[in-house]
């Protein structure tokens, strides 16, 4: 079995960041998510999440599109929270987010972001931050990150484990909540 070495922009279909222009937000519509709604913890903190109307939802969603299994990555602020897309309801998000779109053929999307996640990973994005007011991670430093690629069955056996460790710590968690 070969273990490849590569750069992220190898694994994805596509690797773009979203809105750099502002967007008049309404009471009710579409989620848009900015880098804070991407917490450390992997998950997506929906609760916070001001709303886009149809119009600016169709006309962000051209360039960036969001999907289930696809990676989101903090470039803006806190940089380097990794969350996937678990859900398959439909939202747009401001430019301190990066969109990974994963190639499922050659990769899987739990093993890339915990690869993301790992402290050498983690420090190699902080040491490309570009520093003004707030730092920002620019797309072409994402699409440079090296990584390791082994067999995708590898990759899935990782995930599996990934999942059933999950499991285990949301058991845990509530058998001490009870």
């Amino acid at each position: 079995m070969v273990w490849e070495e590569t750069i992220l922009k190898t694994v994805c279909t596509k690797i773009t960041d979203g809105e750099h222009g502002s967007v008049t937000r309404v009471e009710k519509g579409h989620p848009f998510l900015n880098a804070k709604h991407i917490l450390k913890n992997g998950l997506i903190d929906w609760a916070s999440v001001s709303f886009i109307d149809d119009e600016v939802y169709d006309k962000l969603r051209r360039r960036c599109n969001p999907e289930e299994n696809d990676i989101l990555m903090t470039t803006t602020g806190t940089i380097g929270n990794i969350a996937i897309v678990t859900s398959s309801e439909s939202f747009s998000m401001d430019r301190g987010i990066t969109l990974l779109k994963i190639d499922h053929e050659q990769t899987d999307s739990t093993f890339v972001a915990c690869l993301l996640r790992f402290d050498g990973i983690q420090a190699l994005m902080q040491a490309n931050v570009h520093a003004s007011a707030i730092g920002h991670l620019f797309l072409n430093k994402v699409e440079q990150i090296p990584i390791i690629l082994p067999p995708l069955k590898l990759q899935q056996q990782f995930s599996t484990f990934v999942a059933e460790v999950d499991k285990s710590k949301l058991f845990s968690e509530l058998e001490v909540a009870a």
